[in-house]
Formats: structure tokens, sequence, C-alpha cells
């Protein structure tokens, strides 16, 4: 039983104990290593500023594993990143000089008043690990979780485009070492408990483990990737009293497609989720690509989204028409639940004390009728105003299968099983959808916020299922 959370930073071991392990990973960062080159501004895991570099011990031996990544350090707790090993912009530095990246920015004024250009820095290091020809595209996109607030992107982008990736070293080189994987891989097989004066954290090896603790102690807390409760520690004072990691539950991070069906692990993160269903269910993983910024999708899990049970979270919708199911355990038992049934009003669940979701079951479709949509202020990295999914089947012109589900519309991602009914063997034409809209402002119940009036939520939700109609057009599906 390990009593420290082991870390890599630049090359350099640490273990972290006591009441530093609760600490976020930027205030450890630049607090007690004194590596202040990462900065902080929204600590909400917004604009991109703290971005630093992570490549997980227990993928330390496969190819995808050893290319790092980036994360928020300001929502991420130390605890998180566990037999991590990681990199801040100090680390980029070769020889003593600056990198290529960075005197790449130096030399296109990619800098201006500098506080957020360690993350960009950081982004296009995580872009240069996964690709050796870079587009303007690769360079946007790997910037989209990034904010500059001075004078625009411009000189940004014309960094990233004088980039000569193929002279760029991967990380894993100089930080990656079997030295220090083969340290990774050998704590990872020790389950951690650390206690402080006021706070327990376990993180058990085995789910049968996992399990005996919940069933012990059902008010203990799952800590998932902390993309959520990172922001309330920052912006709310949230602390727990007694926690559990599912993290080193080896079981919980695979993605397997078998009998139909994708198989997604409690611990499977987006960025994995969107990669494995590229090919089974593509436009999900299309989805997933605008659903939030890559240092977000790489630590945050499918099932983080679905037990926050945000009314707007917009993995719900696509996979309630889906007919993706919940597997939920608890100590010597298992049940599965549809997912638009664990929904049973704002923030309550179907879900015992005593019982942990640990897989995720998504059907993948036939045909081509899966359609998703997403409405916000921004295209990425952005709450939804209103996000829909749609799934139809039909023989010819007639409907044979229709659904349809909302979020932003009620106090809980919504199936509209009404509107279903009306479209059912019906045929594929505009007066069944005109029929649908009418069934349909009659099943929401939206309200007014920041982001949209009620009003305004209801003419989104009828022109998307118009939208819906527009792309499939009246020809033949199946």
């Amino acid at each position: 039983m390990r009593d420290y959370i082991l870390l890599y930073i630049n090359g350099h071991r640490h273990e972290v104990r006591g009441d530093a392990v609760l600490l976020s990973l930027v205030d450890y960062i630049r607090q007690h290593k004194h590596l202040t080159g990462t900065k902080v501004v929204c600590a909400e895991g917004d604009c991109g500023s703290c971005s630093v570099l992570f490549a997980r011990g227990a993928e330390a031996d496969q190819a995808q594993g050893r290319r790092f990544k980036t994360l928020n350090s300001c929502i991420a707790s130390v605890y998180h990143l566990d037999c991590h090993s990681l990199v801040t912009v100090e680390g980029l530095i070769e020889g003593g000089a600056p990198s290529h990246i960075q005197d790449i920015f130096a030399k296109n004024h990619g800098a201006q008043c500098g506080f957020c250009t360690p993350g960009f820095i950081a982004s296009l290091s995580a872009l240069c690990e996964a690709k050796k020809s870079l587009s303007e595209q690769d360079v946007r996109n790997a910037c989209t979780g990034n904010l500059c607030r001075c004078t625009g992107y411009k000189s940004i982008i014309e960094s990233g485009l004088a980039l000569e990736a193929s002279k760029i070293k991967p990380l894993a080189d100089r930080y990656l070492s079997q030295q220090i994987t083969d340290d990774l891989k050998a704590r990872l097989s020790e389950p951690v408990q650390i206690k402080t004066q006021a706070q327990e954290y376990n993180k058990p090896k085995t789910l049968s483990d996992a399990l005996a603790i919940k069933a012990s102690e059902p008010q203990v807390r799952i800590l998932g990737a902390g993309t959520d409760t990172g922001v309330w520690v920052n912006k709310k004072d949230w602390t727990f009293s007694k926690a559990l990691d599912l993290q080193l539950i080896e079981e919980l991070t695979a993605v397997k497609e078998s009998d139909g069906c994708l198989h997604v692990g409690a611990r499977v993160t987006l960025t994995k989720l969107e990669q494995a269903s590229l090919k089974s269910i593509p436009e999900l993983s299309r989805y997933l690509h605008i659903f939030a910024s890559p240092q977000i999708k790489n630590v945050a899990t499918l099932v983080g989204n679905i037990a926050n049970g945000s009314p707007i979270g917009d993995t719900m919708p696509p996979l309630m028409v889906l007919g993706a199911e919940l597997k939920i355990e608890r100590q010597g038992a298992f049940r599965y639940v549809p997912l638009e049934d664990f929904y049973r009003g704002y923030k309550d669940f179907d879900l015992e004390e005593d019982e942990i979701i640990t897989q995720v079951k998504i059907p993948i479709p036939k045909g081509d009728g899966f359609r998703v949509f997403k409405v916000s202020k921004r295209k990425d990295l952005d709450i939804s105003t209103v996000s829909a999914a749609f799934l139809m089947e039909r023989d010819g012109a007639m409907i044979t299968s229709m659904k349809l589900a909302l979020g932003g519309v009620a106090d809980r991602p919504l199936r509209l099983r009404s509107t279903e009914s009306t479209m059912q063997s019906k045929p594929w034409n505009q007066t069944t959808i005109d029929e649908a809209k009418v069934s349909m402002l009659k099943e929401i119940q939206p309200i007014s916020d920041l982001r949209g009036s009620h009003v305004f939520r209801r003419v989104l939700s009828v022109n998307l299922l118009q939208k819906y109609f527009n792309e499939l057009g009246a020809g033949t599906h199946g």
C-alpha cells in the first residue's frame, strides 16, 4: 500500500505526500517546484494558459501512450496524475537553449503579452508528437483549447505553420526512458491510501476492492477526471472527506467492440472514445471532435459526463437515441440500466449509494440515419444552448423507427417519446416533420438563462429537426 503520489516532472522524480496531494497540479508546479512558466488565468479549464504535457505510465509501452498530450493543470489535482510523466514549458528547453517550437514562436512574434504563450507552446508540442506534417487546420485544431486575449491569432497560426515537425524529437526520448517507465509501472501495481487530518483518499487496484470500499462506506466520493470538480474546488471551495479513485483499475480503461456494441469502461477518456468510434460510429466520433478542447478530452471520461448529469451534457442525447445502457455494479451484483431511465429528474439518478457505474454499452447503428447537432455561442469549446440527436430507420418512404433526444430543454437530457410516436409508420416527408414539430413543442420545457431564452430554445429545437430532415433528404434510406 502506497501512501504517496508518484510524479515525474521534466524527468525528475517526486513522491508527494500529505496535504500536497490535494493541491491543483498548477499550484504544486508553481508554488512547490517553482516552475512558474506555467500560468494561471481562468482556473476553470477554459483558456489553456496552464497547459502542460503528460504521458501515462500505464500506457508507456504502447506507441500511442508514448505520445505526450496536454491537460489543464489548473483543474487537475496532484492525485489525478499519479504515475504520470509530466513536461512543463521549462522542460522543452534543449541543451540550455529554446526548443525549435519556442524559437519559431519568438521569430514569428507568436508571443504577444506572453501570458498565454506557454500554453500554446505545450499544445503545439503535443501536435508535433502526433504529426510530422502540419496543415493550418491541424494547427487550429491543436490550439482549440488555448485562448489569446491580445490582438488575435494570426501570428500564432503562422508560428505553427512555420514549424518543421520532423526536426522535433519525441518527448518520450527524454521523459519516458526505460528507467522512468519501469518505475511508473512498478508503482501502478500498488494500491494507494493517503490520510490527512481531515481527508482520506483511496485508490484500489481492483474493481472488487473498489466495490468493497463503496459497500462499507456508501458516502465515499468517487473521483473521475476532475474536469468538473476541479472547477468546484477553485470557485466554490469544494472538498471531500473520503474519496475513491478508480484510476488504477485496468479493466475500466478498455474500449471493446463486440455483439454489435461498443463497450466503454468507466475510465475511458473522450479522446480515446473519439478514436475508437471513428470507424464503427463515425457520427459520434465527429461530434466528439468538437465536444471540448484537447486538454479536456485527454482526461475527461464518458462516464464522468454521464454521472455529472447536466441537462446540457453533450454526450447524453446521442447515447440515448443509440440505446446506450449503463452497467451499474455493487458488491456481488450488477445490473444494466437504459441511459434514458437513469435520469429521474434534475441531478436525480437511478443509482444507489453503494453502486458504481463501470461501463457504457453503446449499440452500433445501422444505415446512415444517425445525426447529432449542437448549438452554442462558439463552435468549439463551449457549453451547448441546445443539443439534439436523431436516429431513423425506414422501409422505402415509410418510417419504421424514429428516436429523438434533446439537451438543454428540460431538467434532464430528454428522450422525446411522444414525438417519436407521431412519426412512427408515417411517410418521411415535410408533412410528417411539421406534425412532429408541434408534438416536440408540447414535450419540451426549456428555461431561460445566459445562453438563451426559453423561446430561443424552442425555436432551435424544431429547427434542428428540420435540419435533420434537410440533411437526410427524402431519398432511399436504410
